[in-house]
């Protein structure tokens, strides 16, 4: 998931909710959220190189030089924030009933077959570039999904997934947002061959899309999110990977989680892996980064995890050098209370994906008036929410008929 959704999750967990260790990643989050001390010392001249700070996902070196990369120099805007917000004043400016929730740019309502055919292009879509990361989308687009609605406050009910305020600069340069530049870039395309949808709705359900077709749970969801302008972007109170426990419940809290919720969450570190360009973090957290089990739960009870000797910062890998824990997944590990949530997913892969599928639709809809959600329904002639079948469930009924 390019940085992990999870990251993200470990990050936000541990650092009150879903940075437990969903710092989904460093692309995940679940919510892959960037090591901001680490990043600093970086640009100083003590970690990454100048080359490094500016380098896109898939660039190699000498690649760079020939695109100047190597310049020593803060990169530019649009540089970090990706191909989307060169196009910010189009996304800006609404085309006529793209703030109506759940009504097309012509004045037409989407049907629920509409949102199975996006599902459908995107899905079919995750795969076709197998020199991206571990050869899928789907990761980077979960963390996408993650820390678009992450910024939730619950307190002054501000950020959350309304907005897609990520289009822009400010929200798209946080450190915990690095390299999901990816991720937007993916999903442009179909926002331009279905203008009817806000970006909002196209970045959540890009997500649910890729838990499903990763081989997750169905989680339903609910058109309704607006784009907002740029003067709304939401606050920069991402986590990172860096949370104790303590830090992972206060992150919960803020999101409006609890405990189980957020640790639920964070085992979205399954999919995806860090990258050292993104938040300083490297490695993946399982074996299997693009399919979606409850290996991250068995992996941090059963590795015999240690500080890894690197000129990175401090992370944790296996005793075979191939996986890593950042503190804030290996904190979860460490509290009595949370270790135990910890074990119960390890045992009941089951029991995980059911919680999973209910706290990662609790989280996609933070922030969104519910008004906008009733609207939505209303348009698309739907009673609740919408269970989108997977490529392998339709090809299945496909089969039997």
């Amino acid at each position: 998931m390019q940085d992990s959704p999870v990251l993200f999750v470990s990050g936000m967990l541990l650092a009150g909710a879903v940075g437990y260790a969903f710092i989904i990643r460093d692309d995940l989050k679940f919510w892959a959220a960037g090591d901001r001390a680490a990043l600093d010392e970086k640009k100083a001249g003590k970690g990454l190189s100048a080359i490094e700070q500016t380098k896109p996902e898939g660039v190699e070196h000498d690649e760079m030089k020939s695109k100047a990369f190597a310049a020593v120099q803060e990169p530019k805007k649009d540089q970090i924030a990706g191909k989307d917000v060169e196009e910010k004043k189009t996304s800006q400016t609404s085309n006529a009933g793209e703030n109506q929730p759940g009504m097309t740019s012509e004045g037409k309502n989407p049907t629920v077959e509409d949102y199975q055919k996006l599902y459908n292009r995107i899905a079919e879509s995750f795969d076709k570039n197998p020199d991206f990361d571990d050869g899928s989308y789907a990761p980077t687009c979960l963390r996408l999904a993650w820390h678009s609605s992450g910024t939730y406050d619950v307190k002054d009910k501000k950020g959350g997934s309304n907005g897609a305020t990520m289009r822009f600069p400010e929200e798209a340069q946080y450190p915990a947002n690095a390299g999901l530049n990816n991720a937007r870039d993916f999903l442009n395309p179909f926002k331009k061959e279905f203008p009817w949808i806000s970006y909002a709705d196209l970045w959540t359900l890009g997500g649910v899309c890729a838990i499903q077709e990763m081989g997750g749970p169905v989680v339903p969801w609910r058109p309704g999110r607006v784009d907002l302008p740029e003067d709304e972007t939401h606050a920069n109170n991402l986590p990172d990977g860096t949370e104790d426990a303590d830090r992972v419940r206060s992150l919960a809290d803020r999101l409006g989680f609890n405990a189980q919720e957020m640790t639920a969450l964070i085992g979205a570190h399954a999919m995806g892996r860090c990258h050292r360009q993104n938040s300083g973090y490297d490695g993946p957290w399982t074996h299997s980064p693009t399919s979606f089990t409850n290996a991250y739960y068995t992996e941090l009870l059963e590795e015999k995890w240690k500080p890894r000797d690197w000129d990175g910062p401090f992370q944790y890998q296996d005793p075979g050098k191939e996986l890593m824990m950042l503190p804030a997944d290996y904190a979860l590990n460490q509290d009595t209370d949370l270790r135990e949530i910890v074990k119960r997913y390890a045992d009941d892969d089951d029991a995980w994906r059911e919680d999973f599928s209910k706290a990662f639709k609790k989280l996609v809809e933070l922030g969104v008036p519910e008004d906008n959600f009733n609207k939505a329904a209303k348009a698309v002639g739907v009673d609740g929410p919408i269970s989108f079948k997977s490529l392998a469930d339709q090809e299945n009924e496909s089969r039997a008929d």
